[in-house]
């Protein structure tokens, strides 16, 4: 398993919604797989569209076909690790007032935290902001044998521009917990013609 950080080290990280969850376990579990081969999976990919103002996640999630079955079908339950390191965070850390809620004592992996967070932001907009529900798909590939997650996230390119951190640039709606001096700057449409590729 890819080690999921404490909750309390998520927290101290700024992790207070689940866009940033997404793009923080997004691009660890990236940094884990390069750590682990510099050989490149198409399988695993962020790319950060300036011209759009998304960030787009797509990952194919290995499955364990037995666990897969034995459970029904739950692909939750059937995610096989992608590998076995804990990854340092090196990024800005971000202050919050109200952390993110505590995640379920099943999800105990990267892995798992990943899948989990893409679902909660998935149940948000369905409630929520039902035209973004289309910007997040789950769906198994049971001839490769892989649940595919795909995750488009707005974000604002000035701010990771003047940043260089996809969690800062993010545009969190999930919460109403916004960091101090960004509130003006959430929501900004600006386009930047540049795009910017991080892949394993």
């Amino acid at each position: 398993m890819t080690v999921l950080s404490s909750k309390s080290t998520r927290d101290l990280i700024g992790i207070n919604s689940y866009e940033r969850a997404i793009v923080w376990s997004a691009c660890t579990l990236l940094s884990a797989k390069n750590t682990q081969s510099e050989t490149y999976d198409k399988n695993f990919s962020i790319f950060a569209d300036q011209e759009t103002s998304q960030i787009l996640i797509s990952f194919g999630m290995p499955l364990n076909m037995a666990l897969f079955w034995a459970s029904m079908g739950d692909p939750d339950l059937a995610l096989e690790e992608i590998t076995p390191l804990e990854i340092s965070y090196e990024g800005e850390y971000l202050p919050i007032n109200n952390p993110l809620e505590e995640e379920p004592l099943n999800v105990n992996t990267l892995e798992k935290y990943f899948v989990w967070s893409s679902k909660k932001l998935l149940e948000y907009y369905l409630k929520n902001d039902i035209e973004k529900a289309s910007n997040i798909n789950l769906s198994t590939d049971l001839k490769r044998v892989v649940m595919f997650v795909t995750v488009n996230l707005d974000y604002d390119p000035i701010i990771y521009a003047e940043s260089d951190n996809l969690l800062k640039a993010v545009i969190v709606t999930s919460t109403q917990d916004l960091p101090t001096g960004l509130t003006s700057l959430i929501g900004n449409d600006n386009l930047i013609g540049n795009n910017l590729l991080i892949g394993n």
